[in-house]
């Protein structure tokens, strides 16, 4: 009887000290595991399940951060607290992925001289990144906004990775191309200042240029853009242009649509026909509804992407960019000089005259397939070209509709005539769906499934049944 005593005694105290242990273990584990997570990159220990993927980086800015061999230090400015978690995240992820990325958190109310070193005045949980001499600091204003859409809604954007991008891009680059921007404020119309930063983003620095008593492009101006003239040009910028050129200059010109006719570009034409380019007036109207947006609306297009170093990123996401209200581009060989189509419509196109209000296609009306977009290269000074059809290329609002898509398209023709090979320019994401294009064939097709042919299966199963269940 005492032996069982003794037995059971003795069990209960192997398992107490079995217990003891095990929790020792238990606990020890835990502990490790979070010594291991907080050493361990945030990219091995948060996980992106945010539906709008706010969070994650993409494959562009990878490939830049491959390309990283000089040591970068991003700075958070907020005192301990103040950080924003989705800025922090995504920094992390960056140092996650190039060693020489490094990323410190300056409390602006400790560290004045630091601040004052850097002349910049920034609110709290904003960034400045350095490498060696050069920096580039990032307002949280501008990683974190509102914007109203053309519906009148408010829309919430992130732009961490687009601007974080950028100024790592410009901090590590060796020198910064400029582009000039034409304007007057009569005749050109203005960029709107988003689209300019998806160009600046792309370390590209964009100045405005008055045409008023210009007499020459600025010396060591990279390229320059001319967007949606109302007028033609006038005598004296022409011979500005064409002397640019001359020279092996790069130039992006965007057409405007004359809804009233009867606006000639004569020097315009003058200065593209050197490049086998011509835009003639009349409105491109597309008449396959697989390439347009509504049956109301023929002339808003989504144009055939032609395969080209411009238009593959698009074509391999298979994203669509807009057209809105364009005008046609002939082309006419001149030699030495390369043009490579862009866009096209389809064959069934046709073109109404500007001052024509119907858009009903008739005998008289020009038909076939007509280039919205093409790439020239002048062999023979050295010089490129980006010519489109239709101002949509550069409007926002357009640009929105199709998920950004035109902007895209806008930053790879900078790129080329750049001769850029990595694209940096990142668009803002937003707390929000993207918006789903459907080309009118298609919104009719999904009109028929869901209005006749799914009520209709479900009609003949009800009868089905209902006949089954009276011969029973």
């Amino acid at each position: 009887m005492a032996e069982d005593k003794e037995k059971v005694v003795s069990r209960s105290k192997s398992n107490a000290l079995y217990t003891v242990i095990a929790s020792l273990v238990v606990i020890a584990i835990v502990v490790a595991v979070n010594v291991l997570v907080r050493v361990l990159p945030n990219t091995y220990t948060r996980f992106d399940v945010n539906f709008y993927d706010v969070y994650k980086i993409t494959d562009a800015t990878y490939e830049l951060l491959d390309t990283i061999d000089k040591d970068v230090v991003i700075y958070t400015i907020a005192e301990t607290g103040g950080e924003n978690e989705i800025v922090e995240t995504i920094v992390g992820r960056y140092t996650a992925a190039n060693s020489h990325i490094t990323h410190e958190t300056v409390n602006p109310t400790q560290s004045p001289d630091f601040i004052s070193n850097f002349s910049i005045n920034l609110n709290e949980g904003s960034l400045l990144v350095v490498c060696g001499d050069k920096s580039r600091s990032i307002d949280i204003a501008d990683m974190m906004y509102t914007v109203e859409t053309s519906s009148g809604d408010e829309r919430a954007m992130i732009d961490v990775e687009g601007q974080l991008t950028a100024a790592i891009a410009y901090v590590t680059s060796d020198s910064t191309p400029i582009a000039y921007v034409l304007y007057d404020n009569d005749t050109i119309f203005n960029f709107d200042d988003e689209m300019l930063k998806n160009i600046e983003k792309q370390n590209i620095e964009c100045i405005e240029l008055t045409t008023t008593n210009l007499t020459e492009i600025p010396e060591g101006a990279d390229m320059v853009i001319l967007y949606s003239p109302t007028e033609d040009i006038s005598d004296d910028l022409y011979e500005v242009l064409d002397a640019y050129m001359a020279t092996g200059g790069n130039f992006l010109y965007l057409s405007y649509f004359s809804y009233s006719g009867g606006t000639e570009y004569t020097n315009v034409n003058a200065l593209l026909s050197d490049y086998g380019v011509s835009i003639p007036e009349g409105n491109v109207i597309e008449g396959d509804s697989e390439y347009y947006v509504d049956d109301e609306t023929p002339y808003a297009i989504y144009p055939i992407l032609q395969s080209h170093t411009i238009t593959q990123s698009l074509i391999d996401a298979e994203e669509s960019v807009e057209v809105f209200i364009s005008n046609r581009i002939e082309i006419e060989e001149v030699e030495g000089v390369t043009v490579e189509k862009l866009l096209t419509t389809s064959y069934s196109a046709y073109v109404k005259d500007p001052d024509d209000s119907s858009m009903i296609k008739t005998a008289t009306d020009i038909s076939g397939r007509f280039n919205l977009g093409v790439a020239v290269t002048d062999e023979n000074e050295g010089s490129k070209a980006v010519v489109y059809a239709s101002y949509a290329i550069g409007d926002l609002t357009v640009s929105d509709a199709v998920n950004g898509a035109n902007a895209e398209l806008l930053v790879n023709s900078c790129c080329w005539l750049l001769d850029q090979d990595i694209v940096v320019s990142i668009p803002a994401k937003y707390y929000g769906l993207s918006n789903i294009t459907y080309s009118a064939a298609e919104t009719q097709r999904l009109l028929v499934i869901f209005v006749v042919i799914i009520p209709a299966v479900f009609l003949v199963f009800g009868l089905y049944v209902w006949v089954r269940r009276r011969m029973k």
